[in-house]
């Protein structure tokens, strides 16, 4: 045994068999061939038992796991005993299974070396009516695989390209086992077509977001449910507080005018929820100019144009648009929840309109 082989004996990690029953099907699969995925190839019947075999898919990407199944029933009446199986938790292995992979380029055979698998050898029934299920999980390229045709180096991974599989159970014993006669001979499945391809290219890890980027997506964000919540430009003051309340008049300047602000103030603050103020100013006629939510979070007084000295930084802004996002979703849900319709309706909704800064 050469140390090739036996290091990648030692590196297995799942190769064996699990089983599970399942209903027989009613109509047989025609000629062994290429046949579609988790259909399964039937071979001939011997002695009343048939073996099938299918793959999940049939198109596998070598360093990844592929699963395989065998299929066994019988044809007759009689309850058959099939001898070779080991149960462990909810596997089965069989020691009398066999895989053969043939290459449809150079018809060279190979098998799959599983990890040696202790234990009682027991027997598994089959009625008619009932087929017993057997899967390996295999790896093409984390496994050692045996070249049978190659003695220079029979014992690699399974290199990409087409085979055909199929699988054989066979028992030859002569003797009885207690009050039992085990089936005896040897059943071939049919065969089944799989593609293993060379891993494709790794896709380079897509670089984090800039602190820019991540301003701009929050920003977004903000503007959308902002848009989603406020009257729309136009609004008729009436409409505004059938929704929102009568609301207070309120100014635009920091300070209020002497004497406080005066009832006709076009500008208006409607307290909707918790940390939730609508802001909106009226033209002359009463509707809506702009509208918005106030901003808790943003830094008073500090100018957004000029010079560059004088703009926040990305940092800065990430760290106002952070919360104000928290509050806006807080908001959307209580305006949801109050205008079921609103959240129902399918056009999108106009951009926010921003005008407090300006408006004189």
């Amino acid at each position: 045994m050469s140390l090739r082989f036996a290091l990648c004996l030692i590196a297995l990690t799942v190769s064996g068999f699990g089983c599970r029953r399942a209903a027989a099907p009613t109509a047989e699969h025609p000629s062994p061939g290429a046949v579609g995925p988790q259909e399964v190839a039937w071979g001939p019947t011997v002695n009343e038992l048939q073996a099938g075999l299918s793959a999940k898919q049939r198109r596998f990407e070598a360093g990844k796991t592929m699963e395989i199944s065998m299929h066994l029933r019988t044809t007759g009446d009689k309850e058959l005993h099939l001898f070779g199986f080991t149960r462990f938790q909810e596997y089965t292995y069989c020691h009398n299974a066999a895989l053969t992979f043939t290459s449809r380029d150079s018809r060279k055979k190979c098998k799959p070396i599983l990890s040696p698998f202790n234990g009682p050898v027991g027997h598994e029934n089959v009625r008619r009516g009932e087929v017993l299920v057997a899967k390996w999980i295999l790896n093409p390229a984390d496994m050692c695989w045996a070249f049978l045709d190659e003695m220079d180096d029979p014992f690699r991974p399974l290199p990409p390209g087409t085979y055909e599989v199929a699988v054989e159970y066979a028992y030859s014993e002569k003797e009885k086992k207690g009050s039992l006669d085990y089936w005896k001979g040897a059943v071939t499945s049919g065969t089944v077509r799989i593609e293993i391809v060379a891993p494709g290219p790794v896709s380079p890890a897509k670089p984090p977001a800039t602190t820019a980027e991540r301003v701009a997506r929050l920003q977004a964000e903000i503007d959308e449910i902002e848009a989603h919540c406020v009257p729309a430009r136009g609004t008729p003051r009436p409409d505004v507080e059938k929704r929102f309340g009568a609301g207070k008049p309120a100014t635009n300047h920091k300070i209020p005018p002497p004497g406080g602000v005066p009832e006709d103030s076009p500008f208006r603050s409607y307290a909707f929820c918790d940390n939730g103020v609508l802001f909106v100013g009226y033209d002359e006629r009463w509707q809506v100019l702009w509208a918005h939510f106030l901003d808790p979070y943003s830094v008073k007084g500090r100018p957004d144009m000029g010079h560059v000295g004088d703009r926040p930084t990305p940092e800065e802004r990430l760290r106002e648009l952070e919360p104000r996002l928290r509050q806006m979703k807080a908001i959307k849900q209580e305006y949801d929840r109050r205008f079921p319709e609103a959240s129902r309706s399918s056009a999108p909704p106009p951009p926010p309109i921003r005008g407090a800064e300006t408006a004189k």
